[in-house]
Formats: structure tokens, C-alpha cells, sequence
């Protein structure tokens, strides 16, 4: 999947295969610019209460597509600092009190 941002087209993927903890979902996702100059990655973790009445436990990159598109600068540069200062790769985590683009359904619990 290919998404627009202020630096170029960036193609969106996975890593890995999704990884389970005890109350979360984790995907590795990458970044890599069309024309090659660039690539960097990051990891979700997705609580399973921000999932609970999907049809499939998986979690899609379209599910996180435009999070990323709207954020990208942030993302980027949290990733590429996480990589070069700390020897890591950056994780996002999305719960109830950062949803992200798991917004809760009207009536549920905020």
C-alpha cells in the first residue's frame, strides 16, 4: 500500500508476522520511500479492547493508514531518533488512553 506525505510516496508494509502479548497485538510496520532514499520502521501495540468487536483480531495497515499519513512527521522523526540515539526501534502504543485510530464506538467506555 502506497500513502502521500509532505516527503514523497512512502510504501507501506510489515515486517513481521503480528506478535501477541498478554493484552495486546504488536505489528512491525515499514516505511520505505518510492525512489529508495529512505526506509525506517516502528512497531504498534494495539490493546485488545480498542479491538474487541472486530470481525478478525488482525489488525490491517488500513486500520492504521491515515494515522500514519496525518502523523507522519512526528512518526518519522521519533523512529529515525529512537534507531540513532537509543538502538531501538520506536513503539507506539494504542490503548484507551491514546486510541489513535482505534476511536472508541458511541456507548463505549472513553
Amino acid at each position: 500500500m502506497d500513502i502521500r506525505t509532505p516527503r514523497g510516496v512512502y510504501r507501506l508494509g510489515t515486517i513481521a508476522a503480528p506478535e501477541r502479548t498478554d493484552n495486546a497485538q504488536v505489528i512491525t510496520i515499514s516505511l520505505d520511500r518510492a525512489d529508495g532514499i529512505e526506509r525506517f520502521a516502528f512497531r504498534c501495540s494495539i490493546a485488545d479492547d480498542l479491538t474487541a468487536g472486530r470481525a478478525s483480531a488482525e489488525i490491517e495497515l488500513n486500520d492504521l493508514a491515515g494515522w500514519i499519513t496525518g502523523n507522519f512527521e512526528n512518526i518519522r522523526e521519533s523512529a529515525l531518533r529512537s534507531l540513532r540515539n537509543e538502538h531501538r526501534v520506536w513503539e507506539a502504543r494504542f490503548d484507551w488512553a491514546n486510541p489513535g485510530p482505534f476511536k472508541p464506538a458511541a456507548g463505549e467506555k472513553e
